[in-house]
């Protein structure tokens, strides 16, 4: 978790509720003040959405946060807002071991016998769902023990450095991730705030960053 300023527009979250446990890691547009104050919102109604009525559905909790986003920045009828998030959501049952995800804009990577699978998301913003009339879409995901989740925003992958002054770009991060394959999860972070400097050399941070892994 690395803000590009004081404030972050990027944000984790996690309850838990009975035998399920729910995670989300969100990047919000902007970065400072602006990405700051959306992410209060959208972590508030997260808060109301799950710890609400009765929901498992990890679609269904990205379907009523995009509608209380566009409520909430969309007041007056003649303002349109483009802002956004753009999340994943994990929900696991620790009762029968079941794993949901959905997204919207962002996808996860399971690390699983030393491979790595990409899930997608719905290429949509929350906020921006109901007015394009897009729905997410829940995906269940097969996992054992020693399965690694990660969860993360664009900041990392979209940093400039390197010997041609690129992006890192998702295709290096998969290739540090399976280089810790069998590194703990707890001495990763140091490797991947190094990983990242290293890369980044004498260029501004371009964005905020937010990684989350979780190992089943």
């Amino acid at each position: 978790y690395n803000p590009r300023d004081i404030v972050s527009g990027d944000f984790y979250w996690f309850k838990q509720k009975k035998e399920h446990m729910i995670i989300a890691t969100a990047d919000c547009t902007g970065h400072g003040i602006p990405g700051a104050f959306l992410s209060m919102l959208g972590s508030e109604l997260l808060n109301q959405i799950i710890l609400g009525p009765e929901i498992k559905s990890a679609a269904k909790t990205i379907e009523l946060l995009d509608i209380g986003i566009y409520n909430a920045m969309n007041k007056d009828e003649n303002s349109i807002s483009y802002d956004g998030i753009d999340l994943s959501i994990c929900i696991f049952n620790k009762t029968n071991n079941n794993f949901h995800f959905s997204g919207a804009g962002r996808p996860i990577i399971l690390l699983s016998n030393g491979k790595i699978n990409t899930y997608n998301p719905v290429l949509c913003s929350v906020g921006d769902m109901t007015k394009r009339g897009e729905k997410p879409t829940e995906i269940d995901i097969p996992i054992k023990k020693g399965d690694r989740i990660y969860m993360f925003s664009d900041g990392y992958v979209d940093q400039f450095g390197g010997p041609k002054n690129k992006k890192f770009l998702l295709k290096r991060l998969n290739e540090l991730i399976l280089s810790l394959s069998n590194t703990p999860l707890k001495n990763q972070e140091k490797i991947f705030n190094d990983t990242f400097n290293t890369w980044r050399e004498d260029n501004e941070q371009v964005d905020d960053i937010l990684i989350m892994a979780v190992e089943i």
